[in-house]
């Protein structure tokens, strides 16, 4: 999905950028940020570049009109004339400092950058960054002295950790350029970064649509099912996810045929799904190409585990597990039966 082995910066500024609810510093760099040093440029790049992976991608977005989106105007703008980038990113940063009103959300610098040939998906074109640094690390330095080693520290910021990013590729105008986010923001954390800055609406693509209907059909297996028919639910979600590594393009007639097999199941996800895109506005599509990265996603939410009260935890690794249920009289508790050939040591 992204390549950025050729990415070139061709502009980058600094803002500091406090929270405006606590009257913190909002500091204007006077000029853009001069990076000669070849070693410097590569620190940066993989600052910035680095934590984009492939996963969700967005469109700017607004309820009423596109370009009353701040970020869009800015970026349009700039990508027709990059002469105004240090101009607009003055005005990126006061937008960002507007944001910054609630009480969790930390001071730090603003970065914004002008990247030269990045790909996206086999197509190469510039993008716009915007970056938000706001935690400092402290480090070792280590300093050998004709006397010996002296050791210090000092603080600084870790290439290797962005708190929060923003790649918008100059791709689709129309619907609002693609835009990739990272937010390493606890959740607990006001979601300013995605809902109130750029203001961001999932991109209806491959990724999107895979990601989608996993999402839906594991609410459908939830529901569907009682506590007790957990192991069931263990062995369809299995044999679900192999069917989506196995396809390279998604057909709902295939699935339904092979994972749900009985006319009654069928009739009864599909009134499910049916109900789940008008109550959320939404249509999943019945054929698209399968995002390997979204499937990977979405495992996560397909749980392989029995807990049983505090004292034991079962793991089911395979589709294949025998595992059957039942309750005992005599002692007054359920139990499970697990059947296995051999044990392994």
């Amino acid at each position: 999905m992204f390549d950025f082995t050729n990415a070139k910066l061709s502009q980058v500024v600094i803002h500091q950028v406090g929270n405006k609810n606590k009257s913190e510093e909002f500091q204007l760099s006077p000029n853009l940020l001069h990076v000669g040093a070849p070693v410097l440029k590569e620190l940066l790049l993989k600052y910035f570049l680095h934590p984009f992976k492939e996963t969700a991608l967005y469109n700017l977005a607004h309820e009423d009109d596109l370009r009353m989106n701040e970020i869009y105007t800015f970026v349009a703008n700039i990508f027709e004339d990059p002469s105004c980038f240090y101009e607009l990113s003055c005005s990126a940063a006061r937008h960002l400092y507007d944001k910054s009103d609630h009480p969790r959300i930390k001071s730090g610098e603003f970065y914004m950058v002008y990247f030269k040939e990045c790909v996206l998906d086999d197509e190469v074109a510039d993008a716009i960054g915007f970056f938000k640094s706001e935690h400092r690390d402290t480090f070792l330095k280590v300093e050998h002295e004709d006397s010996g080693i002296r050791v210090g520290y000092e603080s600084g910021i870790n290439v290797n950790r962005l708190d929060k990013g923003c790649l918008i590729f100059n791709i689709d105008k129309i619907k609002g350029y693609v835009v990739a986010v990272v937010d390493a923001s606890n959740k607990s954390e006001a979601q300013f970064w995605k809902d109130d800055f750029l203001r961001v609406k999932d991109r209806e693509d491959h990724f999107y649509h895979t990601q989608n209907f996993l999402h839906v059909y594991n609410h459908y297996l939830e529901e569907s099912h009682t506590p007790e028919e957990k192991p069931e639910v263990i062995d369809i979600q299995k044999k679900t996810m192999q069917f989506f590594k196995e396809e390279k393009v998604f057909d709902v007639h295939k699935f339904e045929e092979e994972i749900l097999q009985e006319p009654e199941k069928i009739e009864t996800f599909r009134n499910f799904k049916k109900e789940y895109e008008e109550s959320h506005q939404t249509s999943i599509p019945e054929d698209f190409k399968i995002s390997a990265p979204a499937v990977k996603t979405a495992k996560k939410q397909f749980k392989n585990t029995l807990k049983l009260d505090a004292n034991f935890v079962i793991q089911v690794l395979n589709s294949n597990a025998i595992i059957k249920r039942g309750y005992s009289e005599e002692t007054g508790q359920k139990f499970y039966q697990l059947f296995y050939e051999n044990e392994i040591t």
